[in-house]
């Protein structure tokens, strides 16, 4: 039985061995990761408090860089979904 919710869509609907419950919103956010992973690695990138406040709610002191990354990746997964569903 699936975990995912009746709202995901399977990333891999005919089966994906070890995968079979990664959806594709999941599989769109891993995709993005290293991109996003790769830019909060330079070393003088700051990232402005609204951007932590959008992603984290009031209270983003002491937000680790991996959250960071994980939050941007989803928000790069739910454009590409929202852009998927236009056509």
């Amino acid at each position: 039985m699936s975990d995912l919710s009746k709202d995901d869509e399977a990333a891999f609907p005919n089966g994906g061995g070890r995968y079979v419950d990664m959806s594709l919103r999941d599989y769109y956010a891993g995709q993005a990761l290293p991109s996003v992973v790769s830019a909060l690695s330079m070393s003088n990138v700051v990232v402005p408090e609204y951007v932590l406040r959008d992603l984290f709610g009031k209270d983003a002191s002491g937000i680790r860089r991996e959250q960071i990354a994980a939050a941007l990746s989803y928000q790069f997964a739910d454009a590409m979904l929202e852009r998927r569903n236009r056509r």
